[in-house]
């Protein structure tokens, strides 16, 4: 019951297509993941900056208003 060297490579080189296919699925979903993970922390950032800025503005401008 023992296979040839041919079944074997057969069966070896189709396992390779499949596991690069996995690979290159893997890359892409990793891509995108990262694509939308910096999408969002702009979207954060952007909505911190500001609310920061202005805090920070207008206590500044009030403590040197009184010294």
């Amino acid at each position: 019951m023992a296979l040839d060297n041919a079944e074997v490579l057969e069966n070896l080189t189709k396992q390779l297509v499949q596991v690069q296919e996995q690979l290159e699925t893997g890359r892409s979903t990793a891509l995108r993941l990262q694509g939308a993970i910096e999408v969002l922390r702009q979207i954060e950032d952007s909505k911190v900056e500001p609310e920061a800025s202005v805090d920070g503005g207008e206590v500044e401008s009030t403590e040197g208003q009184e010294g």
